[in-house]
């Protein structure tokens, strides 16, 4: 299926903190100069600082050149005259024991219904739900404009087909109000298409929102969408919540969908967690918004297979002057099942976890403001005998001693850290800077065991690259940072005790004569993926020009998370992390 939207008819450092990486020597490194392993001092009524190692691994990975181009293959989707066929599926969850099934069709007339059962071949159960479309305008940041307008998936408009759409000398008199003449790149609108033109806005298809209702925990279903479905999917449902039940969670934020995108999806895929987490900046339409159909084309094999939940970055609230359109009318969240006011901030146990999902510094958080009192109430309320990890997850990291986007979130942490520590949180996940650093646990930018452990993911893949330079004296909070892409993996495994990971993917080479989104020409080149499969098993050797690791899918950072000791605990029975090397 093609869809047609607005003007179609036009026509992406080796770590050295993981004891015994491999570099692209051949050596074997270990962090600087000693035992990783941070050392607690012996507890006592105070708060005592950590002694600890602090980290930067020297592997530099090459950047990415851009959006992958709407020709890719994973980006077109599934090609079919069947207008009512479902497109861009994917599955998260709702409220307790349910899943919410997203697809599109291009027909507006097709019926909303997922058919599902517990036995491949036997869908016997079905569900019907609601179905939309929303209109947004064109409003393409600076680095989307000319070269990157809408058009069909076979053909991506020229520069010259762009001026045309904005041309409306070409059908109107001089006397209307939408007239305009565009003859060069120079007359045509700076940032958001010109109001009064109807080529300015874009509609989307009809997304289709069915929610599955009494499923059982831990089992797998299978599902059909639509009413002449033509593919069948699965998911399997998390485990029941309880204290001592193993939980994997994937993490991953500032996804995007350039070559590395991608990767990092298959990667995820391939760990077949029980629910994924994106920590914001979702596909980087950036005022283009057409761009949320190719990555959710793009992101099909992994999202409909696997539970995924959200958070808003700004790419999805204010680039492009997107205001969340089209995070929320696509991304559905369990907020209503929560008691939230809005669908940008909710919160939802699973198995051991209790996760807390925040618009952060994308909405008022401060007393009185909606979010912020809703997040006092949701903690008051968290019983830790039952979910004895508290997780937090928004964008815009408190903790980042990259030089990218430093203290951004002041007025927020000043507004909720203390009742964060109060509380007992044991992780936080942000996003928005472009490489990985982990923090030891941390409070005021000072070690304290009683504090969160505070993980920045932005490094999923976007079209910007990794961020750099880092400060030159890594802070003594900063427990390993790496300027690079890749995925994490949170593996509960008790009620006390968590296992934490960061991989690197690496291992690309140079590719050449590639299209280039820019100028719409042949001249690009790509970083491109080498080597095989992508999972954890699979750790496919390969040689890359520019590029210093030897592996291509490598844990370069674990670490052991444990329930803080007995006097840190507050008005919870259990609390935040204390970490040490798992290795």
């Amino acid at each position: 299926m093609r869809f047609v939207i607005a003007a179609a008819a036009l026509a992406l450092l080796s770590s050295h903190h993981q004891l015994g990486i491999s570099t692209a020597a051949g050596t074997r490194a270990y962090a600087a100069s000693g035992d990783v392993s941070p050392v607690l001092e012996n507890a006592t009524a105070q708060n005592k600082p950590i002694k600890t190692k602090s980290a930067t691994g020297d592997y530099l990975r090459p950047t990415c050149v851009g959006h992958l181009s709407v020709d890719h293959p994973r980006l077109r989707g599934k090609p079919s005259d069947d207008r009512t066929e479902a497109e861009q599926v994917h599955v998260t969850l709702g409220g307790p024991n349910e899943v919410v099934v997203v697809f599109v069709t291009a027909d507006y007339r097709a019926e909303s219904v997922v058919r599902y059962g517990s036995k491949e071949g036997e869908l016997t159960s079905s569900a019907t739900g609601t179905r939309r479309t929303y209109t947004q305008r064109f409003c393409p940041e600076t680095f989307q404009r000319a070269p990157v307008m809408p058009g069909s998936y076979k053909v991506v408009p020229s520069r010259e087909d762009t001026m045309r759409l904005q041309n409306t000398s070409e059908w109107l008199p001089p006397e209307s109000a939408a007239y305009a003449k565009v003859m060069t790149e120079t007359d045509l609108a700076p940032f958001c298409w010109p109001y009064t033109n109807e080529n300015s806005y874009y509609e989307s298809p009809t997304i289709h929102t069915v929610t599955l209702t009494d499923l059982l925990p831990s089992t797998t279903y299978f599902y059909a969408c639509g009413s002449t479905p033509t593919r069948t999917f699965s998911f399997k449902t998390p485990p029941p919540v309880g204290p001592e039940v193993p939980l994997r969670v994937g993490i991953w934020a500032d996804v995007g969908q350039s070559n590395v995108s991608l990767l990092n999806a298959d990667s995820l895929m391939a760990y077949k967690a029980d629910v994924n987490l994106l920590a914001g900046d979702v596909s980087y339409a950036d005022g283009t918004p057409w761009r949320w159909d190719t990555w959710s084309s793009a992101m099909e094999p992994l999202l409909a297979e696997n539970l995924q939940l959200y958070c808003p970055g700004n790419h999805d609230m204010a680039s492009g002057a997107e205001h969340g359109l089209s995070y929320i009318a696509r991304f559905p969240s369990p907020w209503q099942s929560s008691g939230s006011s809005s669908p940008l901030w909710y919160s939802i146990d699973i198995g051991p976890m209790h996760l807390i999902s925040l618009a952060g510094t994308y909405s008022p958080i401060f007393p009185g403001s909606a979010q912020y009192e809703w997040l006092m109430d949701d903690i008051a309320g968290v019983n830790r005998a039952l979910t004895p990890w508290l997780v937090l997850m928004w964008h815009t990291p408190f903790y980042n001693s990259n030089s990218h986007h430093q203290l951004e979130a002041e007025p927020m942490r000043g507004a909720i850290e203390e009742r964060l520590v109060r509380a007992g949180v044991n992780l936080v996940i942000s996003g928005h800077v472009h490489s990985y650093e982990r923090s030891h646990p941390v409070r005021n930018f000072t070690l304290d065991e009683c504090g969160p452990m505070h993980v920045v993911v932005g490094d999923g893949g976007n079209y910007e690259g990794p961020a750099l330079p880092w400060h030159d004296e890594q802070p003594e909070w900063s427990a390993f940072r790496e300027a690079s892409y890749g995925t994490a993996r949170l593996e509960i495994q008790s009620s006390t005790k968590a296992v934490f990971k960061w991989t690197r993917q690496a291992c690309v080479r140079r590719k050449s004569g590639m299209f280039n989104v820019w100028s719409h020409e042949n001249d690009a080149t790509y970083y491109v993926p080498q080597g095989g499969g992508g999972g954890d098993g699979d750790a496919g050797p390969c040689a890359t020009e520019d590029d210093n690791s030897e592996t291509r899918h490598v844990t370069v950072d674990e670490v052991l998370i444990r329930q803080h000791p007995a006097r840190c605990r507050g008005e919870h029975r259990s609390t935040a992390a204390a970490v040490e090397t798992s290795k």
